[in-house]
């Protein structure tokens, strides 16, 4: 699969992070977030997604991306194949355009 990253869209945070209380541990994770289209599916909007790096390698960082990356577009590909179902639906039913003083 082919996809591209936004460079305007390639955000480093830093987040606090708390304990079981809900108080302040004094660390911080660092957190990646990036937009993310599809390449071979243009139509599709960008997609966010966040991981968090904190002390990863750079290869980590990589194989980190690219899992999360692979399970956005699980989740797109099953989306798509319901939208094409519904949509099918309203071609055979003529709902694409229709006159609605008619209905």
């Amino acid at each position: 699969m082919l996809v591209r990253i936004q460079r305007n869209q390639i955000h480093h945070f830093k987040e606090t992070v708390f304990d079981a209380e809900g108080n302040p541990t004094g660390e911080e994770r660092d957190i990646l977030q990036l937009g993310i289209s599809s390449v071979e599916y243009p139509d599709l909007p960008t997609y966010g997604i966040r991981v968090d790096i904190t002390g990863m390698s750079k290869a980590a960082v990589k194989n980190a991306l690219k899992a999360e990356i692979l399970a956005l577009f699980d989740r797109v590909e099953v989306q798509m194949q319901r939208d094409s179902a519904v949509r099918q639906h309203f071609d055979d039913w003529g709902w694409l355009e229709f006159d609605t003083d008619s209905l």
